[in-house]
């Protein structure tokens, strides 16, 4: 599991049942990052974000 280290280094989630489990794979693999119920503008703001620093970051170095 340690090689999806190096492609998936976060995940945003809800709170949702299926990652009810996160803080075993938070301490193993990757951070995790849960946004507020019926707050689903938070996760596509945070992604946006993400891309625009990655894209900064690319053409910077």
């Amino acid at each position: 599991m340690k090689d999806y280290q190096k492609v998936l280094s976060y995940c945003n989630t809800n709170r949702g049942k299926e990652f009810s489990c996160f803080q075993v794979l938070e301490e193993e693999l990757i951070d995790f990052y849960i946004v507020a119920a019926y707050s689903s503008r938070q996760l596509g703001s945070n992604e946006s974000g993400n891309n625009l620093l990655r894209a900064l970051i690319e053409k910077l170095f």
